[in-house]
């Protein structure tokens, strides 16, 4: 709260510090049959958490279906399917493109649906050198090298088996800005909501055990 120090008694201060007594105020509800010894707060926390949890996911699927997304559906665009169709990133307009080149170059999310032809020959050519390498030195253990990805150089392509599911995985529909930024804003109010109506909820729960035990 220091920082907005300097907006003290404007509408700006005081937006801010009723959001933060809503989330954050450590007030303690009198109650007979339950104890709030900092149970609002923690219960705060555990909301505010799932709430950003939401968030992140909204995020997440965005970024999964627009960006990476966006680079499988050109490959399907091409009619790169097969490794006899592959392309470079410069060939299908992603050279630049910084979100792709890191995913490939770290083979995570499109590991499992974009292939390259480079590492396929890479991997092909490591089994069979295993393969002597086991008939020449029995009992011993093969160490397997490691595969360098240039995303400047390697050819991409879908595999044939994998184009439908591709297609479905990474298709846009309900996927936008608008549908994120929605989820987000009902993410934030169900969140300052519940955050407000903790001690009412507890005070509630607290009448009906009263009323219970007379």
């Amino acid at each position: 709260m220091e920082f907005l120090e300097k907006f003290k008694g404007t509408k700006f201060y005081q937006f801010f510090e009723n959001i933060f007594d809503i989330f954050f105020n450590p007030e303690k509800v009198a109650l007979e049959n339950i104890d709030t010894s900092g149970g609002i707060v923690t219960l705060r926390i555990i909301i505010i958490g799932i709430m950003f949890g939401f968030c992140a996911a909204a995020i997440a699927v965005l970024y999964e279906k627009r960006v990476i997304g966006g680079f499988v559906k050109k490959l399907l665009h091409e009619d790169c399917v097969g490794s006899d169709k592959a392309k470079t990133l410069q060939e299908l307009g992603f050279g630049k493109n910084p979100s792709i080149r890191s995913s490939l170059r770290s083979g995570s999310t499109l590991k499992r649906w974009v292939r390259c032809v480079e590492e396929d020959e890479f991997w092909a050519s490591v089994e069979e050198k295993r393969a002597e390498f086991e008939a020449e030195h029995p009992g011993e253990s093969y160490i397997y090298p490691a595969f360098k990805r240039d995303p400047d150089t390697m050819r991409f392509y879908i595999p044939s088996e994998l184009k439908y599911k591709a297609d479905v995985k990474f298709s846009t529909k309900g996927a936008n800005i608008v549908s994120a930024i929605m989820v987000i804003l009902i993410s934030i109010i169900l969140c300052a909501v519940l955050c407000s109506v903790i001690p009412d909820m507890l005070m509630f729960a607290d009448n009906f055990i009263t009323i219970i035990r007379s």
